[in-house]
């Protein structure tokens, strides 16, 4: 047995652990019925798909590199990327990865780890490019409010998967739904003052929001709806927010967003996503569908 499925079994199935993660998964999966999977046709179908997530890998791998090395050439030109949809993106990969771990979907959660790292990367070369008026291409408070979750939601799926930690991953899958809330609100509301010109220098309209958005998963949390799909799709939301701002800027302002996109993060991530998405299909998750199919196409 390999450790792919000494895993996966244990995470879908154990009733003893992850709970709340497992359930939450099976809503988001096959909510019509479990199908034809004792079929030689639906065991060639699981084959082939699962192989299709594991070769989506390198498009995946590399979705971000043209982009860092444009960056690395033209460093001056960092202070016009729309630095918080690749934020969101990034978040939405990390959280993605907890969700896909929990459900057993290691291969997937891999691929959303990688994302997650190297999105990173972009947004550490925004946050180190100097502004003229000498302030940080992004603001200090939510990159490294940014940079500390990202350091836990790439550990906590790790040790999970090496069958450690069961009841820490839980409190963390708990958590993603606080940390979604609160990230997608800022997300939202930051994108609404970069395109309106707004004053917010000391980032309070951003950050009302995100508290509203804080309280909001608090709630969730009480109300017993955190983890599980809700978990997933709110990391599913961010995820589909990566594109909004440099689509928002090329409508806006072409002349300042179009110049340095590259256009290689379009044909990987869209190659990528059409891979992830036949198992997507074939598992009926109606979260990785949503997410691989605005991956996609937008």
């Amino acid at each position: 047995m390999s450790m792919d499925q000494s895993i996966k079994q244990p995470l879908a199935t154990d009733r003893r652990f992850d709970v709340q993660v497992a359930e939450g998964f099976e809503q988001a999966t096959d909510p019509g019925g479990e199908g034809p999977k004792g079929s030689a046709i639906a065991e060639n179908m699981d084959t082939i798909t699962d192989w299709a997530v594991a070769v989506s890998t390198f498009p995946f791998l590399f979705l971000m590199i043209p982009q860092i090395i444009t960056n690395f050439e033209k460093p001056e030109e960092l202070g016009k990327l729309a630095w918080a949809g690749t934020a969101s993106g990034g978040l939405g990969n990390l959280l993605l990865s907890s969700f896909f771990t929990g459900g057993g979907e290691l291969k997937q959660a891999g691929i959303q780890a990688i994302g997650a790292f190297t999105n990173m990367i972009v947004v550490c070369q925004v946050f180190g490019y100097i502004k003229e008026d000498g302030t940080w291409g992004i603001p200090p408070v939510p990159f490294f409010a940014l940079l500390v979750v990202s350091v836990i939601g790439l550990i906590m799926p790790g040790f999970r998967a090496c069958g450690m930690l069961k009841r820490p991953f839980e409190v963390w899958v708990t958590a993603t739904t606080v940390i979604g809330v609160s990230s997608l609100f800022f997300s939202i509301t930051n994108q609404v003052v970069e395109t309106f010109k707004f004053e917010d220098d000391n980032l309070m309209i951003r950050g009302i929001a995100s508290g509203v958005g804080l309280i909001v998963g608090l709630v969730l949390v009480a109300l017993g709806k955190a983890g599980g799909a809700v978990g997933g799709a709110l990391a599913t939301a961010l995820f589909m927010f990566m594109p909004v701002p440099q689509l928002v800027g090329n409508l806006v302002e072409p002349a300042k967003y179009m110049a340095e996109f590259n256009v290689g993060f379009i044909y990987l991530g869209t190659l990528g996503n059409g891979l992830g998405m036949s198992r997507a299909i074939f598992t009926r998750n109606w979260v990785w569908l949503a997410g691989a199919a605005l991956g996609g196409y937008a």
